[in-house]
């Protein structure tokens, strides 16, 4: 906990531990309600540092209100989960969240399928799910109202990535997107042939086992066929090694790169072939927001860092609460679920959002990074958004 948010409690005459549990009205205290946050994600194990991005990203969101709100009839907590990686603590944690009357909604999970896994039980149980880190296309497809998602969905992505490097009048003849088969990135390697395709270009979809991958023999198929293209639509994790492969085979094109590559090991170890590469991302230069700066400022003193996934965490709560209504004979939960599914517009620490039937935003965008040595370079948004300056 914060000095800051100590003290506040405790100027309010009310104090909590936020691990595990909502913060506790005390009896003639100046509090004439509370209402929960939960947060559902990985706090154990490899996965557990995003897992507290999330979390610190909620965190800071509901600080921010409690602090300059200017009123203290409504007060705002977080209770936190840790669904452990894995799929049946995940569900157990959407039940014990759905028995506490004060959780009007839920951020998270960390992964698609135990996202996936869980999403029926958010639904039955009437719980609204916000979203922050996962942009597989499967997320909102399969008919739950309860559900959004804040980052662009990977086949958009795709999508808009082609038609910002037509627009940017980078010249392509023959373009591949190369993707892991089973793995991220098929969706996004998709979404780009089919734009690139509809736009009267040429590309091709190539798809490499995720299992024993022969980069080797496939940046030798790439070099010798004449593209000049590359768009790699996976991790840098996973696909890096293709990249120093075709720098080995002599590929002399250009190259262009999804989120999974919107990360310091593309700085630190494939900053040399990837000189002047466009990389896309859903997370916009916040610094260009539109008033950022205290809330930067704020979270940075206080959490470190700002992230992706602490941001579009901070984002998810930022919905939430503005979302989040008293309806005298209806509860905070199925209020906040109505008045997201209004198609109202919320602003956030990421942008202003609106949502579709299915959860995903109305206007989706991406986020164009240049690779400049040992830095990304902001080159601008897929399309012209007012949220940035």
């Amino acid at each position: 906990m914060t000095t800051r948010r100590r003290d506040f409690l405790i100027g309010a005459g009310a104090a909590a531990a936020m691990s595990g549990r909502a913060l506790a009205q005390v009896p003639g205290s100046a509090f004439a309600q509370q209402l929960t946050i939960g947060v559902n994600v990985t706090l154990t194990g490899d996965r557990a540092v995003f897992g507290e991005q999330i979390v610190r990203g909620v965190q800071a969101a509901v600080d921010e209100r409690n602090r300059t709100s200017p009123s203290l009839t409504l007060v705002y907590a977080v209770r936190q989960f840790d669904d452990q990686n894995g799929d049946a603590l995940a569900v157990s944690n959407a039940q014990v969240a759905a028995s506490d009357p004060n959780i009007v909604a839920m951020v998270g999970n960390l992964t698609p399928e135990i996202t996936l896994a869980a999403l029926p039980f958010y639904a039955n149980l009437g719980m609204p799910l916000i979203v922050p880190g996962i942009t597989a296309d499967s997320l909102t497809a399969r008919g739950y109202r309860n559900i959004y998602r804040l980052p662009t969905k990977d086949s958009v992505q795709g999508q808009l990535f082609a038609r910002s490097i037509r627009n940017r009048k980078i010249v392509s003849a023959n373009a591949v997107a190369v993707a892991l088969d089973g793995a991220y990135g098929y969706d996004l390697a998709s979404g780009f042939t089919r734009a690139r395709k509809a736009d009267g270009g040429h590309a091709d979809l190539l798809l490499a086992p995720a299992d024993g991958p022969d980069f080797a023999g496939l940046a030798r198929r790439i070099a010798g066929s004449g593209v000049d293209y590359v768009f790699l639509a996976g991790t840098s994790a996973a696909l890096g090694s293709l990249v120093t492969a075709l720098a080995q085979a002599g590929y002399t094109g250009a190259f262009g790169a999804g989120d999974g590559f919107y990360n310091q090991t593309t700085l630190t170890t494939y900053a040399s072939p990837l000189r002047n590469a466009l990389v896309a991302t859903p997370m916009p230069p916040l610094e260009r927001v539109a008033g950022n700066t205290v809330a930067l400022a704020d979270f940075g003193s206080h959490f470190g860092p700002v992230t992706s996934l602490s941001a579009f965490a901070y984002a998810a709560t930022q919905i939430i609460i503005a979302a989040a209504q008293i309806t005298p004979g209806v509860s905070p939960r199925l209020s906040t679920l109505q008045s997201l599914s209004r198609h109202a517009t919320f602003q956030t620490l990421v942008g202003p959002f609106s949502f579709d039937f299915a959860g995903d935003p109305i206007d989706p965008n991406i986020y164009l990074y240049r690779v400049d040595g040992d830095h990304f370079t902001y080159d601008g948004a897929a399309h012209a958004t007012a949220a940035i300056f």
